[in-house]
């Protein structure tokens, strides 16, 4: 039996449910360039919250009272400051607010006004929300959120509960890959150690050593995920950025994701091309099986109880 998906087939089709997975809106940087002097977060355009996000959450803490967050792992003493310490580094910003805002009205257009598939209330009971215990993934939860059950206006969130956002312990989250849950990630390749056996003529090693002599460092143990995350700071909040360095990191979004699967599967790593999928993102993609089984099984005893239909 062909299983192509004709107009008219797709026509009779149902939608049941969704998953959709984002990262965080705009932060400031968690790794600050060298030679470049660090730029200053106005506090009411960058770090105030958005205001058309700003609702209550209640954080469900899988693991109660031992539940841990990013900061308390690291030490307050530890998190690093920026602006004399009115921000800290990888900070969720307003602009990174409104950009995660945006994406939930952009939702909410197709799954609740078009599709129909939830009530323009918010309602607990058909919703689940579920975010990393790092302070900008939380936050951008919210916003998410608030966009998704936001009126035509903007003016007022339609929810009469606060937003339910479950968290488990930073050290025990499969929506990354973990090397607390796969100590296996560990024995990845570090980036400079990766490019010392790449070959000279590689892209990638020459991308890399380009900007590296720009930027006058002899020496660096991190790869294009770090020396691109300032860049984009500042270009997402509307900071100048030299040219050459835009020039230059102009293909890094594409290099990081290179340069990252190699460092796992090279074959100076200990890790297969298989194993290195399954301790990255096997957890995370059991997660959205068992999330489809469950939508699936909810329809079923719809069908066959008349009872409630979940999402």
């Amino acid at each position: 039996m062909s299983s192509t998906l004709t107009k008219d087939n797709r026509d009779k089709l149902k939608l049941i449910g969704a998953q959709i997975f984002f990262r965080h809106g705009a932060r400031t940087p968690l790794n600050m360039l060298p030679n470049l002097d660090e730029v200053l977060y106005d506090k009411e355009l960058h770090l105030d919250r958005y205001k058309p996000a700003d609702c209550e959450i209640k954080l469900l803490l899988k693991d109660g009272e031992k539940t841990i967050s990013e900061h308390a792992f690291i030490g307050q003493d530890n998190v690093q400051k920026l602006n004399g310490g009115i921000a800290y580094c990888g900070q969720l910003t307003a602009i990174g607010e409104k950009q995660v805002y945006d994406v939930g009205k952009k939702i909410r257009q197709n799954l609740i006004i078009k599709e129909k598939l939830l009530p323009k209330f918010y309602d607990p009971h058909l919703i689940y929300t579920r975010s990393t215990y790092i302070d900008r993934t939380i936050h951008s939860a919210r916003c998410f959120l608030a966009g998704l059950f936001s009126d035509d206006d903007n003016q007022t969130i339609q929810s009469n509960n606060p937003f339910e956002i479950e968290i488990y312990s930073w050290i025990h989250e499969i929506l990354y890959p973990n090397p607390r849950i796969y100590p296996l990630l560990e024995k990845r390749l570090k980036p400079n150690k990766l490019h010392d056996l790449l070959d000279i003529e590689d892209d990638l090693k020459k991308a890399r050593q380009e900007f590296l002599d720009h930027i006058n460092l002899n020496e660096y143990e991190h790869g294009f995920i770090e020396l691109h995350d300032d860049i984009k700071s500042r270009e997402a909040h509307g900071f100048p950025v030299p040219d050459k360095l835009k020039q230059l990191s102009m293909k890094f979004d594409e290099y990081s994701a290179q340069e990252y699967f190699l460092t796992g599967t090279h074959e100076q790593s200990t890790l297969t091309k298989e194993l290195f999928v399954k301790t990255t993102v096997g957890l995370m993609l059991n997660l959205i099986k068992e999330n489809f089984d469950r939508l699936q099984n909810d329809l079923l005893t719809k069908k066959n109880e008349g009872g409630r239909e979940f999402f």
